[in-house]
């Protein structure tokens, strides 16, 4: 997956404004891990889909580091609504850390702060998949949540180009925002 970070963050009064192409961000990336697990029986089946990134960057300025971590957690039941197409309901915890060091400018001394919130929101979705070839296909995946229970509203949307390995086992080459 091509991931990249848009959006701000803060801890008290110091927010960190930012953006990151996938580029940037595997620059930045101490370690992560994104997968997606599926047991599904060609009419209903159950997901997990997980992705973790802990990064840091350096910066020039009154901020000298910049780093967290972001985790998102989905656990889904899913439907065959349609030959090609599924529904899908359930959660997502999202985990988000923040660290921000800086030099304080009256006393020259190192400071850091740290916070971090989790929280879980109800989702709904549907995944569109359709063949190219006989080991080939094209698939969507698109769900909204949120709805204030966690966070107001989530959206999530991501291609992929999926390639059967086995009767049992897919890889997968997408573009997802995180």
């Amino acid at each position: 997956m091509a991931p990249f970070i848009n959006g701000e963050t803060a801890i008290g009064p110091v927010t960190f404004r930012g953006s990151t192409s996938p580029g940037d961000l595997f620059a930045n990336l101490n370690w992560g891990v994104m997968g997606l697990l599926e047991a599904n029986n060609g009419r209903f089946g159950i997901l997990f889909d997980g992705n973790y990134a802990n990064l840091e960057m350096e910066r020039e300025g009154l901020i000298d580091r910049v780093g967290g971590h972001q985790g998102a957690y989905a656990f889904l039941l899913l439907a065959r609504v349609h030959r090609f197409a599924e529904a899908y309901a359930g959660v997502r915890v999202t985990d988000l850390g923040v660290r921000i060091a800086l030099t304080d400018p009256r006393t020259g001394k190192p400071v850091e702060a740290r916070r971090s919130e989790t929280w879980v929101d109800p989702i709904v979705g549907l995944r569109v998949r359709g063949p190219i070839a006989r080991t080939v296909n094209l698939a969507m995946l698109a769900d909204v949540g949120g709805f204030g229970a966690g966070s107001d509203m989530s959206v999530q949307a991501w291609p992929s180009l999926g390639i059967q390995l086995s009767r049992t086992l897919d890889a997968k080459l997408g573009y997802r925002p995180v």
